[in-house]
């Protein structure tokens, strides 16, 4: 349950309006939109190892492909990429955590996640030219305090939030994996910040020589 009496107030539009992007279409590459939000390109890393879950050994594998709607009886992969600022491993921005069923990706995406691949799934399947489409999971998607980010986004300041948005991921139809990213949202993200600073000084500058 989110707190939102603790959530700054002029960021929740701009959630708003992020949620309904990805409800009216949520086959769309994170990677992509966080870099235009920021004004720069984020830089992908894969956090950990790949891993491989099989239903016999691993009932939490089971309950996350289950609430996915994977369908499918295993086994699956685990995984997570992490996205950062390009200023440094210090500034992280997001958190890329997917469940996928390996029978059903495309052999040159599924070699790509198997050799480490620092990309989440979705740009991988768009830089591969997969016909893809998703949905977006509303009851696994909310707004949340950046305390509830499973990584330290206390850089970004007070008055940013955390948006956790949930996708199940299709191809030809066939559920191939359960996306689930965490992203920080601010009412203007640094980089447009500072452009908006630049523009006001300039602006001051021109009105002191008028």
């Amino acid at each position: 349950m989110c707190e939102y009496a603790v959530l700054p107030v002029p960021v929740l539009p701009v959630a708003a309006a992020l949620v309904a992007d990805y409800a009216a279409d949520a086959a769309r590459v994170l990677v992509e939109d966080l870099s235009a939000r920021w004004g720069r390109p984020v830089v992908g890393r894969r956090f950990g190892q790949v891993q491989r879950y099989h239903f016999q050994a691993d009932g939490a594998a089971e309950m996350a492909a289950d609430l996915g709607g994977l369908q499918s009886g295993g086994p699956w992969l685990l995984r997570q990429v992490r996205l950062y600022d390009p200023a440094g491993p210090d500034r992280p921005l997001a958190v890329c955590a997917q469940v996928l069923v390996p029978d059903r990706m495309p052999a040159p995406v599924l070699a790509a996640i198997e050799d480490g691949s620092d990309e989440p799934a979705d740009w991988l399947l768009s830089r591969h030219g997969v016909s893809w489409s998703a949905q977006l999971l509303t009851a696994g998607s909310h707004v949340a305090p950046v305390e509830a980010a499973s990584i330290d986004l206390s850089w970004l300041g007070p008055d940013a939030v955390l948006i956790e948005l949930a996708r199940r991921a299709y191809i030809g139809g066939r559920p191939v994996a359960t996306l689930i990213d965490q992203i920080p949202l601010l009412a203007d993200p640094p980089a447009l910040a500072s452009a908006a600073h630049g523009e006001r000084q300039a602006m001051n500058t021109e009105a002191s020589h008028g």
